[in-house]
């Protein structure tokens, strides 16, 4: 008697094959010349057929798997670029809020200055005055000369004073914008870094989210592997290279694919930049 036929590569002589392994051991050996009869084989072929839509089943339910790991993947990837954003805001917010408070304190500064300067204008002013009110009463000793020479110190005392009277108030306008301005970007500042800190608890989120559905799908994974093994009658390390090989080929070809892409766009991006280019030209020579 020659020996049972093996398990086949596909389902519908893997089940048949099965099917007759299993009567083999179920009732006594068949003859060589057995043949099997047609509802044995349609029965076969239904189970085969059966077993094939379970396996196309598990292998969709493994993709699906990997999809929702990759978009677990994205979604962490997305909140780490967000906090990275908002980190390099708040870092922007405050070196501008630096720049701002070294021009509010200079403004303060020249402000200060230019009290100082008015102040002592005034004083001199005030002196100069009082000496033009005692000389109109001397005239007389020191003549008309004398009086008008002081009057004339005092006439550009006054126009002093007046300059520096108006670079005062300009100080002071330039100095409450600048402090305005402080204020408003220490304001951004805080906003900014409340941003930051809330990015950064949704990228922990997001990462921990990733980290616990990764191994909610890799022990789902192994469970559809074992029962795509069962299905397709080889052992589950077999079934985890194939299902592993099968998934880097779809990796590559995704990747390739995104890479075709980015070159198409490059490539019409660089068409587009040339074009307008030549229109530029052609424009600047009429």
């Amino acid at each position: 008697m020659r020996a049972l036929p093996t398990v086949a590569a596909t389902a519908a002589s893997a089940a048949l094959s099965v099917t007759l392994l299993v009567t083999a051991h179920l009732g006594p050996a068949v003859a060589d010349d057995t043949v099997p009869s047609e509802t044995e084989v349609a029965e076969a072929q239904q189970r085969a057929a059966a077993q094939e839509r379970d396996v196309a089943a598990v292998r969709a339910d493994l993709v699906q798997a990997d999809v929702a790991l990759q978009q677990a993947g994205d979604a962490a990837a997305q909140a780490a670029e967000a906090y990275n954003g908002a980190v390099w805001r708040a870092d922007q917010a405050r070196e501008e809020a630096a720049e701002a408070a070294r021009a509010a304190r200079t403004a303060a500064a020249d402000v200060a200055e230019q009290r100082e300067l008015y102040a002592a204008t005034v004083v001199q002013s005030y002196e100069e005055g009082s000496q033009l009110s005692g000389l109109a009463a001397l005239v007389d000793a020191d003549g008309v000369e004398s009086l008008i020479d002081r009057t004339v110190t005092v006439g550009h005392t006054s126009d002093a004073l007046d300059s520096q009277y108006d670079a005062f108030v300009a100080s002071s306008a330039v100095a409450e914008v600048t402090a305005e301005r402080a204020d408003d970007v220490l304001a951004r500042v805080e906003e900014a870094e409340a941003e930051a800190e809330a990015a950064h608890a949704a990228a922990e989120a997001a990462q921990a989210a990733a980290g616990a559905q990764a191994e909610a799908i890799a022990e789902a994974k192994a469970g559809l592997i074992t029962e795509l093994a069962r299905l397709q009658g080889i052992s589950t390390s077999l079934a985890e290279r194939r299902q592993s090989a099968l998934e880097r080929r779809a990796a590559e070809a995704a990747a390739a694919a995104a890479q075709a892409a980015a070159e198409q766009e490059a490539a019409q991006a660089a068409e587009e930049a040339a074009a307008e280019e030549a229109a530029a030209e052609e424009a600047a020579a009429e």
